[in-house]
C-alpha cells in the first residue's frame, strides 16, 4: 500500500480517477496467508505456496489519504472459495479521486 501513497503524490493529475482491487482482511484474520499457485482445491505445499496479503479498511483509508486521494466508492465481493482450507476470500474494489 506504500506505493499508492508515493505514486499518488507524483503521478496522478488532480481530480484523476484511480480504481484498484485488494483482498479484504476480515477481523481476526492474519495479514497474509499461503495458497497454491495453481490448484486451490488442495492444501498449500510449503515449498511452492504463494503468500497473499490482505488489507483492512483502515490500511486502505490511510494509503488513500497519504496519496492525496478521496474514496468515491467501494464494493466488497466474494472472489474465491478455498475448499481445502474451508476459507472464503473477499475482495474489495475501491474507486478514488486525486484531490
Amino acid at each position: 500500500m506504500r506505493s499508492l501513497e508515493v505514486r499518488g503524490k507524483t503521478v496522478m493529475k488532480n481530480q484523476g480517477i484511480f480504481a484498484f482491487t485488494t483482498e479484504k482482511r476480515k477481523p481476526g484474520q492474519a495479514d497474509q496467508y499461503a495458497t497454491n499457485p495453481v490448484e486451490v482445491s488442495e492444501a498449500p505445499d510449503a515449498e511452492t505456496a504463494v503468500p497473499l496479503h490482505e488489507h483492512s479498511d483502515e490500511e486502505i483509508a490511510r494509503a488513500l489519504d497519504g496519496g492525496g486521494f478521496s474514496q468515491l466508492k467501494a464494493l466488497e465481493f466474494l472472489a474465491f472459495k478455498y475448499p481445502a482450507e474451508n476459507r472464503d476470500s473477499y475482495f474489495k474494489t475501491t474507486v478514488a479521486r486525486k484531490r
